[in-house]
């Protein structure tokens, strides 16, 4: 007769609420890894290297970096805003193009003004202004302020410009306040 060889082993309880929690948690996972791994090839049929290229105008540059280009103004017209950046770089770029109307802030009268601006699609055929904000008229601001991101920033509160020309200033930050500052120039007394 033969020996029978008997192997103990622990019964797992499907059962229990942790493992239900356990089960449930590994597979939700296991749904959002897929749903990733798929997605993010979505449309490129074995072009791997271009699909999970990272573009210098997508959400993670605007997040992290300052992506503002600073420059002056060479010429305009109501399609085009062509700007010499510091770098030495001459950008052509359309006001609307890459499904933006581009935002343009301040004074477009005079050539040779100074701006900050980003800038949607520039390694394409048609690179296109998402903001520009005048920095020469800036001077109308006495708060202490500074430019991210092609966004103006006065006092630490990031504001949206309602306003802006080359003798009136006026926006609201995020905090709620408002902010108006006015160029009005000295009148000498005889």
């Amino acid at each position: 007769m033969h020996d029978a060889i008997f192997v103990i082993s622990p019964r797992i309880d499907f059962t229990s609420e942790i493992m239900k929690k356990t089960v449930a948690f590994v597979g939700l996972l296991c749904c959002v890894i897929g749903m990733v791994i798929l997605n993010s090839c979505h449309g490129c049929q074995g072009r791997m290297k271009d699909c999970c290229r990272v573009d210098s105008d997508s959400v993670e540059s605007v997040l992290f970096n300052d992506s503002t280009i600073y420059g002056t103004t060479l010429e305009y017209g109501m399609s085009t805003f062509v700007v010499r950046t510091d770098a030495g770089d001459t950008l052509e770029l359309d006001r609307e193009g890459n499904g933006t109307i581009g935002e343009i802030f301040g004074n477009l009268d005079r050539t040779g003004d100074r701006f900050a601006l980003t800038v949607v699609g520039r390694n394409t055929d048609t690179p296109s202004v998402r903001r520009a904000i005048n920095v020469t008229d800036l001077r109308l601001v006495s708060a202490p302020w500074e430019i991210e991101n092609a966004q103006l920033i006065i006092e630490g509160d990031t504001v949206t410009i309602q306003e802006y020309t080359p003798t009136l200033l006026c926006a609201e930050g995020r905090s709620g306040r408002k902010y108006r500052y006015e160029y009005k120039p000295a009148v000498l007394k005889k």
